[in-house]
């Protein structure tokens, strides 16, 4: 399909020649052009689940393959720790349920509870040992604050080898839980009335072995390029969420006080906002990255790894300035307030993503014509069965009252 071969200026043309793209602690790289076809996503992914999504997902992975080599990379060192991407599948586990049943949580535990005899705990056991039997290792597993959610953090690697981790570690999930009698689910809103799942994406730019993102004498520790790519990423964010957030549901996690990113804005502290900056440790320069917030684990990695480099590239490459960052609670502004400040706001439903994503040229050019009007006619018809559709909330609110 269509995809972006050559589209944009390179990085090198604005002299930062030789950046690689990663994903520190937590986050995965972007490999060269001459790494793309490394065996880093070839040999192993060939007895596993990743051979079979290459066939799958063409469409996706084309995308990548041709987003990535608007960094022109140097390879990092084999095994070389730093910089990852976090993938936070953040599956919930359900009882069973009929056609026209609601489906119940199978714990009500909080976060990162111990109990080690629940079912819900030995069906997280069971999938991380058999994803690392498939040569997907998990860096940690635990549960998360909502009842019956629980997160798997897979192992950092390069960014294309990691999205067809997350779509193998999806399936996985699924067939574990059914072969226990529940459902696995990564609907980013399940329940109302807590929080969503989200799958928060931390993003690094390395030259070399040197993370181009740190500045010693910077009170932030944050160089230029970091706080380009930043505002690459603030400027572009509404128009991308239908790539980060697909789905009719995924922006019923978009709301605001259960943890999740409703506003277009930056910290290097809080974990309410759109990005945040985790804080600098001496001697970790490695580890200082950018962490994006808003994808939910039901997105399509590929696309929505490509749509956050084009938009960090844009803001480096185009040179955007960056706000300073926020300190105070940016959901207790007013309105006034955070238009003043230049603040803005999400998109609050896939309608409104679409308009948005309509008009990006950034979008059009990243996914290339093909894979961005199939997205486009896709999501149109989905939200129009959406809209048509008389929900039960209408029912039991409105037929006994009108």
């Amino acid at each position: 399909p269509g995809g972006r071969a050559g589209a944009g200026r390179r990085v090198r043309r604005r002299g930062h020649r030789g950046l690689q793209h990663r994903h520190g602690k937590r986050h995965a790289g972007f490999p060269g052009p001459d790494h793309l076809h490394a065996p880093a996503v070839a040999a192993p992914a060939q007895r596993r689940g990743p051979h079979l999504l290459r066939r799958a997902h063409p469409a996706g992975r084309a995308v990548h393959r041709r987003s990535a080599p608007r960094v022109e990379a140097q390879p990092g060192a084999p095994g070389q720790p730093g910089v990852h991407l976090l993938r936070r599948p953040g599956a919930r586990i359900l009882l069973p349920a009929g056609r026209r049943e609601t489906p119940e949580p199978l714990d009500t535990y909080g976060y990162y509870d111990q109990l080690s005899s629940h079912p819900a705990s030995d069906l997280r056991r069971d999938t991380v040992l058999n994803l690392a039997e498939m040569g997907i290792p998990v860096k940690y597993s635990h549960h998360e604050g909502a009842p019956s959610q629980h997160e798997i953090d897979l192992q950092y690697t390069d960014a294309l080898t990691m999205a067809d981790n997350v779509m193998t570690a999806r399936m996985v999930i699924k067939e574990l839980a059914q072969q226990q009698g529940v459902y696995a689910s990564f609907m980013p809103k399940p329940f109302s009335t807590s929080n969503g799942s989200g799958m928060h994406t931390h993003q690094s730019l390395f030259r070399g072995n040197s993370n181009a993102f740190y500045d010693p004498d910077d009170d932030l520790h944050l160089s230029v390029i970091g706080k380009r790519f930043i505002a690459g990423l603030l400027r572009h964010a509404p128009e991308i969420t239908l790539v980060t957030n697909q789905w009719v549901n995924s922006y019923k996690r978009l709301v605001p006080g259960y943890e999740a990113p409703v506003h277009v804005s930056w910290t290097m502290s809080s974990r309410l906002d759109l990005i945040r900056v985790p804080s600098y440790k001496a001697g970790y320069e490695t580890s200082l990255r950018v962490e994006y917030r808003a994808p939910d684990p039901a997105c399509n990695p590929y696309l929505a790894f490509s749509a956050l480099l084009a938009a960090g590239l844009k803001g480096i490459e185009d040179e955007y300035p960056v706000p300073s960052p926020i300190t105070s609670d940016v959901a207790s502004m007013s309105a006034e307030e955070r238009t003043a400040r230049g603040i803005g706001r999400l998109p609050t439903s896939m309608g409104e993503a679409i308009t948005l994503a309509e008009n990006s040229e950034l979008l059009r050019e990243t996914l290339g014509d093909f894979v961005y009007e199939t997205l486009i006619r896709n999501k149109k018809q989905e939200w129009e069965q959406y809209r048509s559709t008389v929900t039960d909330y209408e029912i039991s609110r409105y037929l006994p009252l009108l």
